[in-house]
């Protein structure tokens, strides 16, 4: 299944990352009886898109979790992301380079073969 390491799935369910599947599964059904959409009537427009797209982004979390093996290669990607950032590293394709720096030297044949002082 795939995922995002840059997304804190946890935080998705309010659960920490050392949750067992048990509470996993607490978190999921009392997040679902606050945002899932047939309980949101009565409400507002803007708070029902709210509700559903928070409801949505839970049960994607619900779905990563609560598979052993997504849940392990997830943890495993967000360790190394973490490393990288805890190092001051970035992702090379988040990197941008400085502008290049030119600077014109006049010197002789001489100069480059012997060197200058």
């Amino acid at each position: 299944k795939p995922f995002d390491a840059y997304i804190d799935y946890y935080a998705r369910l309010q659960v920490d990352e050392f949750a067992s599947l048990a509470d996993i599964k607490a978190s999921f059904k009392r997040m679902s009886l606050l945002l899932h959409p047939d309980k949101q009537v009565g409400k507002s427009a803007t708070e029902a898109a709210a509700a559903a797209e928070g409801y949505f982004a839970m049960c994607q979390a619900y779905e990563l979790l609560s598979d052993a093996a997504t849940r392990r290669a997830y943890d495993l990607a967000r360790d190394k992301r973490n490393a990288t950032v805890e190092a001051g590293l970035t992702d090379i394709g988040k990197c941008e380079r400085p502008p290049p720096t030119c600077v014109d030297v006049e010197v002789t044949l001489e100069e480059m073969f012997r060197g200058c002082r």
